[in-house]
């Protein structure tokens, strides 16, 4: 995780000295499969696309880490691209898992992001 954490900020580093043209290219290259995968996008115009993937971000999760609670509120989204992901009600109930190997689209997160309201899972 440490070296992962090293190298990602010196790229964030050399991202952010870009242009936002060669921004928006290299984003959308790296990101293409799973914004275009996701159900959220379907049919959004590809401008708005282009002005959603410079802000993507890699984050590495460890086993049993949460990456947010239920009644959190939250600004940001989720795709599950590598392993699962745990999702609980309450401090027992176990909801689903959602697992990478089953398709690009996996998001996580979307209903707290797009309407604003506090999580209903624990993921």
């Amino acid at each position: 995780e440490f070296q992962h954490h090293k190298q990602a900020s010196g790229t964030d580093t050399i991202f952010s000295q870009m242009p936002t043209s060669l921004k928006v290219r290299v984003a959308s290259a790296r990101h293409y499969r799973q914004v275009h995968a996701a159900w959220v996008f379907h049919g959004a115009n590809p401008q708005f696309l282009n002005q959603i993937v410079i802000y993507l971000k890699e984050r590495y999760v460890m086993p049993k880490e949460t990456l947010f609670n239920e009644g959190d509120g939250s600004r940001e989204l989720f795709w599950c691209i590598g392993g699962s992901l745990n999702v609980r009600k309450g401090e027992d109930t176990h909801i689903t898992v959602v697992r990478s190997d089953l398709g690009d689209g996996n998001v996580v997160g979307e209903l707290s992001f797009f309407l604003g309201i506090q999580q209903p899972y624990t993921v």
